[in-house]
């Protein structure tokens, strides 16, 4: 299963991060990582991944942390749909897509800072820290 998720992350990160796969000699997972003293948590951290083709943030779950080589790390993100901006909550409103994961380097975040999910009238909303153009585009 191990091996699975492994070969699974490495024809990824091939096709998507141009990493050459033959120079990856170990994998490792890990549930929390801090880089740069931003702590990210397996499953409790929501990232802001690039912008859509409307230039809203697309968002999504951390769903796992890998070491190549124990120096090259990438996020297992799992996207969310963004529904649109709410003004009165100053948030975006997002929901469950049925498909759409990505491996990015940190990188390559629009925002290195860790977001959160809130509920609010049985909608899911993600708030970010400062201005929408304080974001930077990829």
């Amino acid at each position: 299963m191990k091996t699975d998720l492994y070969e699974s992350l490495k024809e990824r990160v091939s096709s998507t991060l141009a990493i050459d796969i033959t120079t990856i000699n170990s994998v490792e997972s890990f549930k929390w990582i801090k880089l740069h003293g931003t702590k990210y948590v397996l499953d409790e951290c929501y990232l802001a991944v690039k912008f859509d083709d409307e230039k809203q943030p697309q968002f999504g779950r951390l769903s796992g942390i890998f070491g190549l080589n124990l120096h090259i790390f990438i996020f297992d993100v799992i996207f969310l749909e963004t529904v649109g901006f709410d003004n009165t909550l100053h948030a975006f409103e997002v929901r469950p897509q049925v498909s759409g994961l990505v491996s990015v380097t940190p990188d390559m975040l629009v925002t290195h800072t860790p977001l959160l999910v809130y509920k609010y009238n049985g909608s899911s909303y993600i708030k970010i820290k400062g201005s929408i153009s304080d974001l930077k585009e990829t």
